[in-house]
């Protein structure tokens, strides 16, 4: 059970998305296309899992854990509807099996059309509430419908404590206007014990965890869900029908005897069968194992020894290959050229915003007509010293980042640096290097007599946002002259936006930490009104744009978020 991807993954597989849960492809049908979720085994979520359980996601190699999942879709799909009518609706399942290909269990789901909540930039001002409707009337909402009904761990799927569930959620917006969100993922990837807001954990993860003998894994408290469904049995029957009201009540009973089959399961018991599964032991010998849990934990910690010290040399081999696989003749002439050659400079900053203008297009954040704009206004370009500057410093950080990170505790051990400084060096490395970089460029361009770029000068010395400094700097030329400030901004909220997207555990693309962290751009850039959106574009302007800025890529449609 590797879990990788097939050589001979049929053509009419398309990756769409990758989660601490599973892979999502789409895949398409004489039915049309779906979702398909292929569950990991692996990963840094495989190694938390392990380390509290016995075994990675049990979705990938139990069939009770798996029904559980499909059981729950079922359920959930009707009463979201009951709840929110038309406003959210859940990506209803339309299988679940064994996947040969990847050798590992699959859930199978509606292929959803839409887009995240849109990001901050100079063209999303009919866009902005987006992020806060989510947030305010839909994801609340369902926290406390989800609180009353018993499904105490898809709390963590709702977003409660968990920024990272916000990417759980597509926007569908139909041709007369309306609008509706779409819960595409409501499978775990960890354990409910890392939310971001320290008090859930203590008021709420913890508790519940206690009450169900064991970290939430999407757990559902059927008692209480029986109880809430008699409460609400006449709604039900009105908006679903006699019938559907009483299977609904079955796949309940249903869903009790699964998660008691592998919840119940005890620590040795799960790494036992996962490895029947994955067929590293055959039954008569798991048997055997499941009477004797101390021979098994036994073998388990001989065998991760022995893996542990095998795996050792060739960790070190690996490293030196890579090492002596670098290329750095390439390194060395790119430098000397980025020092030597201010076009190469400036080609290099064009190219970088050219690719995350692409990147927010993939996303669907920039539509193909915005994207198009901004690709036009990066060629013609008139502040090209500070555009060339932001390459600059772009070309800087790895080098300054290297430097810190090992010079100062290096500096630390050898006595010239006190450790209590340690930090704070790190710290003030990135503004220390932009600041002495603005401060030559004070004074060149005061030798030129040219205006000097004091905005870059006093955000550079500020961390996080100071990667915007000539961005800004380019804003407020733009500004002053009465130019199209809109490729500024976007450099500008596109620099504020990255820390969110990068920061580990709670960040990552769609999440609430990255809509945070974009939005620290508003006070830099947004203006009282926002910019116009532009006019759509005729396939002419299309095309040359396309042919000045790489190929045009149509708005990808995003489904079933791992």
């Amino acid at each position: 059970m590797a879990n990788s991807r097939p050589a001979s993954l049929p053509p009419d597989w398309v990756k769409i998305g990758r989660g601490r849960s599973g892979t999502v492809y789409r895949v398409t049908t004489d039915a049309g296309a779906e979702a398909v979720k292929v569950f990991n085994v692996g990963g840094a979520a495989g190694a938390v899992l392990w380390m509290l359980t016995g075994a990675p996601n049990p979705y990938a190699w139990n069939r009770d854990a798996l029904r559980c999942a499909y059981l729950r879709r079922r359920i959930m799909v009707d009463l979201v509807e009951l709840w929110f009518g038309p406003r959210l609706r859940v990506a209803p399942t339309t299988g679940l099996g064994h996947n040969e290909d990847f050798d590992c269990q699959e859930l199978r789901a509606e292929f959803v059309q839409g887009r995240p909540a849109s990001l901050h930039h100079p063209f999303s001002g009919a866009r902005d509430d987006e992020v806060a409707e989510l947030r305010n009337d839909v994801l609340r909402p369902l926290q406390q419908h989800l609180r009353e009904a018993g499904f105490d761990g898809l709390l963590w799927q709702a977003g409660y404590g968990n920024p990272v569930a916000a990417s759980n959620f597509l926007l569908q917006e139909k041709p007369d206007g309306r609008r509706t969100w779409v819960w595409i993922d409501l499978e775990s990837g960890v354990p409910a014990l890392f939310p971001l807001d320290v008090r859930k954990l203590v008021s709420f993860y913890l508790p519940r965890a206690w009450a169900h003998r064991a970290p939430l894994f999407d757990d559902v408290d059927v008692t209480r869900l029986r109880h809430y469904l008699a409460t609400c049995q006449d709604e039900l029957s009105a908006l679903l029908g006699t019938d559907r009201a009483a299977a609904l009540n079955k796949e309940v009973t249903a869903l009790e005897w699964h998660q008691l089959a592998w919840r119940s399961l005890r620590r040795h018991e799960r790494a036992i069968d996962f490895q029947v599964a994955s067929r590293q032991i055959d039954e008569p010998t798991a048997a055997w194992y499941r009477r004797r849990p101390l021979r098994w934990n036994a073998r388990e910690a001989s065998r991760l020894a022995v893996a542990a010290m095998r795996r050792t040399p060739d960790l070190v081999v690996g490293a030196a290959r890579l090492v002596a696989a670098l290329p750095l003749v390439g390194v060395a002439r790119a430098a000397l050229r980025f020092c030597t050659s201010q076009r190469w400079r400036a080609a290099l900053a064009r190219r970088y915003t050219r690719g995350r203008i692409r990147g927010w297009q993939r996303r669907g954040q920039l539509t193909v007509t915005e994207a198009s704009r901004l690709a036009r206004l990066l060629r013609r370009c008139d502040a090209a010293d500070y555009l060339t500057d932001f390459g600059v410093h772009l070309a800087m950080k790895p080098f300054y980042k290297v430097a810190v990170w090992l010079g100062a505790p290096a500096a630390a051990q050898l006595g010239i640096l006190p450790m209590l400084w340690v930090p704070a060096v790190i710290a003030l490395g990135g503004p220390l290097s932009r600041t002495s970089y603005t401060l030559v460029r004070m004074a060149t361009s005061w030798a030129r007599r040219r205006p000097r770029p004091w905005v870059a000068l006093v955000v550079g010395a500020f961390p996080v946002v100071g990667s915007a400094a000539y961005p800004l700097q380019l804003l407020a030329s733009a500004q002053a002259r009465g130019g199209d400030a809109a490729l500024a901004g976007f450099v500008v909220y596109d620099t504020c936006t990255r820390p969110g997207t990068h920061l580990p555990i709670w960040g990552g693309p769609d999440t609430l930490v990255e809509h945070a962290s974009n939005r620290l751009g508003d006070p830099l850039v947004r203006r009282r009104e926002p910019l116009p959106a532009p006019r759509e574009a005729v396939p002419g302007e299309l095309a040359a744009s396309a042919a000045g800025s790489g190929p045009a890529e149509a708005p990808r449609k995003y489904s079933e978020a791992a």
